[in-house]
């Protein structure tokens, strides 16, 4: 089994994949901000939700993403843009952003918010990085390399030569 399959594999640490995600860079970040300016208190960190509690590692992890934003929705509680993903898939309904939400509101509300509905936009591309995030870590975009003991090194005894053994005859 490979290194990649065995960090798949270990319970103990896919257990503490939280959610994984598309982060945008903040150039990206930057962009949909600019063009979104967040109306609440709380601006969130500018990510694509994909699973929620996944119980692993996702196989594209690391992977550039480009997805697209279509549509807007805000309330008095938060703001979300709707987003078309490409090459992956979310599990929630509605693919998004969130992009603020006020003093005692989840960002899960977005879900909700959107539901209601939403105004079309002109789209924006975007492009953003699979990554995972992991409880008391924070993201990761790349599995981490495996920390194993040093190697002991043993040296064999050397072999001493037993004069009572007789030379076989040479042929």
């Amino acid at each position: 089994m490979n290194f990649r399959e065995r960090i798949f594999t270990r319970a103990e640490y896919n257990m503490k994949v939280v959610f994984t995600a598309i982060v945008l860079p903040e150039a990206y970040k930057s962009a949909l901000f600019k063009a979104f300016p967040p109306k609440h208190n709380i601006v969130q960190d500018g990510h694509v939700t994909l699973a929620f509690r996944p119980g692993k590692l996702p196989d594209n992890l690391g992977e550039e993403i480009t997805f697209e934003v279509y549509g807007y929705a805000n309330d008095d509680k938060a703001d979300a843009v709707a987003v078309k993903l490409f090459d992956v898939e979310s599990n929630n309904e509605i693919p998004h952003i969130t992009l603020s939400v006020r003093q005692g509101t989840s960002p899960v509300y977005s879900n909700e918010l959107l539901n209601k509905g939403y105004n079309a936009v002109e789209p924006l591309t975007l492009k953003g990085v699979v990554g995972a995030f992991i409880q008391g870590q924070g993201y990761v975009f790349k599995l981490p390399e495996p920390v194993l003991p040093p190697p002991s090194i043993v040296t064999p005894p050397p072999v001493q030569p037993n004069p009572e053994i007789e030379k076989a005859p040479q042929i």
